[in-house]
């Protein structure tokens, strides 16, 4: 072999080892750096590379199931006609609420943790359980468009992102459907639900939410992370109807019961 073979051999040799040791070495490393590896929220036991909940705890969560197809608030079993309490058997709601789980730990955990600790990651855990909720009670229908409760813009710009629009981001990307986060506005500011008494909810969210928008016949799906008397959804699904929707149907998180 001539001198000049024997350089081009060496120069391929050389590159060809260093490229070995990048795969072995470097691209490996990078590989486990950057992939993200998940343990179990609650119980920390490692569950794989997508996940956010193992499944054992899954299914221990405080799941909504034994409940009145209208208001969500649990019920004893057998004690609802064609699966309605007396109570909504009696009052005629126009809206019909869909709550996955109670508002129970560890529920409230998650619900703490993307409200008021940013943690925006939770937002594709709820609306993904929400989600698989929905669609094991009777009657789903899929929306032709999501509404996030509004919030105010002085609460906007202290969280900085409005929790129930996140969930929606979500939903409406799995569904495809149109999510509507400017049609309906919050005008009023108010004191958060949760420092309110049940009688003082209602008059607290009396008159904070206006419809701009065009939503004239529209089946509209509200999406809500928390609800307890329902006085805010309430209010959002009468303003709707005025302004001409067709039906109006909440998914929320968590039912509250006080």
């Amino acid at each position: 072999m001539c001198i000049k073979g024997m350089v081009v051999y060496v120069i391929f040799m050389a590159g060809y080892c260093i490229y070995l040791l990048y795969i072995r070495y470097v691209s490996n490393a990078t590989y486990y750096i950057t992939m993200k590896v998940f343990n179990c929220y609650f119980c920390a036991d490692y569950i794989g590379l997508s996940e956010f909940v193992c499944a054992a705890c899954y299914t221990l969560l405080p799941w909504n199931y034994c409940c009145c197809e209208v208001c969500a608030l649990p019920q004893m079993m057998g004690s609802c006609v064609a699966g309605v309490c007396s109570r909504c058997l009696l009052s005629k709601s126009n809206i019909v609420l869909k709550s996955a789980f109670l508002y129970e730990d560890p529920v409230i955990q998650i619900i703490r943790a993307l409200k008021y600790n940013s943690k925006l990651e939770f937002a594709d855990f709820i609306a993904k359980s929400i989600l698989n909720y929905v669609l094991t009670r009777p009657g789903f229908i899929c929306p032709d468009v999501f509404v996030p409760v509004p919030i105010h813009k002085k609460r906007l710009r202290q969280r900085g992102f409005n929790q129930a629009l996140e969930v929606a981001k979500v939903l409406g990307g799995i569904l495809n459907v149109q999510i509507d986060y400017s049609s309906c506005l919050k005008v009023k500011h108010t004191r958060p639900q949760v420092d309110c008494s049940k009688s003082a909810r209602v008059v607290n969210v009396a008159g904070s939410f206006v419809v701009v928008g065009n939503l004239k016949g529209a089946r509209v799906v509200v999406i809500d992370d928390v609800v307890t008397t329902g006085s805010t959804v309430n209010l959002l699904a009468n303003v709707l109807y005025k302004s001409g929707v067709k039906s109006v149907i909440v998914w929320s998180f968590a039912r509250r019961v006080i």
